[in-house]
């Protein structure tokens, strides 16, 4: 109890954030699943009806996601302002908050590029490449603010914890494959039905390349982050499901449905790799090269009359590189799981 006259203390936020992990962690992920399906039904509205507007029901849909983050990440921030409590907002905390506040921003940017040069036919615009890549900041976010969310809370690891770090793994892969979606949808120009990159003029070597590195990345740093052998794969497959979870969507609605890349086999290629390795960096490095050249066989660019070694040579050198990167990422959230978050000791829980 507090002596008479003494000034009560106001409880940290990072206590209060960490206390209710559970719910909150629950509510992003799926703020993160209406932006997903948004996304891919926007790109292909633009697609089959080419114009749209600001509050059409692609772009509402992504805006429900966007505002239940900043719901989620800003209503105890600002709670815990108004009670004078101390504002230790964890690190994860602060990339989601930018990440959700960077894709509203984006919105009003897209809407004033669009009156400035015209309606744009291409996910790779600056407004639509800022939204794409601040949702993974939030994802990357999101699986921080989960590692100091355990290492606050829970004393010995918990087995639920491999199933968040294959979500983010799997959600991560389909954020990238939505900056390279004009590689995996058709449009019809001038009659012809043809891949959106091959009308734009874009390079088809960045597609395995592209996908290559940012696949291994997310990979490597994902299977460091799960304890059963295996981690890539599981992390592919619920990619795949995601995936299939949006080609069934877009097909309920009439709209034109996206290749799906083949990311399965590469992943059991790195996590084969890893396995024998030991775990070591050599290992992710060569699994990274292992797994990217799969990959580069597997989604070879349908257009543009690109050799196989040219596409496996790429897709190879962009997973050492993107493997040195997801290496180091892992090793660093796991890090974070290794001690407390923000000076709060381990207990144990459920």
């Amino acid at each position: 109890m507090e002596a008479a006259g003494q000034i009560p203390l106001r409880r940290p936020l990072a206590e209060t954030l960490f206390d209710r992990g559970g719910p909150i962690v629950a509510g992003l992920i799926l703020a993160g699943a209406l932006r997903l399906a948004g996304v891919y039904w926007d790109i292909a509205w633009h697609i089959d009806l080419t114009r749209d507007t600001f509050f059409s029901p692609p772009h509402l849909l992504i805006y429900s996601g966007v505002l239940l983050t900043l719901t989620i990440v800003g209503y105890p921030v600002v709670r815990a302002w108004l009670k004078g409590a101390p504002l230790n907002m964890p690190l994860g905390w602060r990339l989601l908050g930018l990440g959700a506040a960077v894709i509203i921003l984006a919105a009003p940017f897209d809407e004033l590029w669009h009156r400035l040069y015209g309606i744009d036919v291409t996910i790779w615009s600056p407004p639509h490449l800022t939204a794409i890549l601040a949702g993974l900041l939030a994802l990357l976010g999101l699986a921080i603010f989960t590692a100091e969310w355990a290492a606050a809370r829970f004393a010995s690891r918990r087995r639920w914890l491999d199933l968040l770090f294959v979500h983010y793994g799997g959600a991560a892969l389909a954020g990238v494959t939505v900056v390279l979606a004009e590689y995996e949808f058709t449009a019809t120009f001038g009659g012809t039905r043809v891949y959106a990159a091959a009308y734009h003029g874009f390079e088809p070597l960045l597609y395995p390349a592209l996908l290559g590195g940012l696949g291994m990345l997310t990979l490597v740093a994902v299977s460091r982050l799960i304890t059963f052998p295996g981690g890539a794969t599981a992390a592919a497959l619920w990619f795949t499901a995601l995936r299939l979870l949006v080609w069934a969507e877009l097909l309920a609605l009439g709209r034109t449905v996206p290749d799906l890349p083949l990311v399965v086999p590469a992943a059991a290629a790195l996590d084969a790799v890893l396995y024998f390795s030991g775990g070591r960096l050599f290992g992710a490095l060569a699994g990274g090269a292992a797994g990217g050249a799969v990959l580069g066989y597997l989604v070879r660019p349908p257009f543009g009359d690109v050799a196989l070694t040219s596409s496996v040579m790429a897709a190879a050198a962009a997973g050492v590189f993107g493997a040195l990167v997801g290496e180091g990422l892992g090793r660093y959230i796991l890090g974070l799981m290794a001690r407390p978050a923000s000076g709060q000791k381990g207990v144990e829980g459920a």
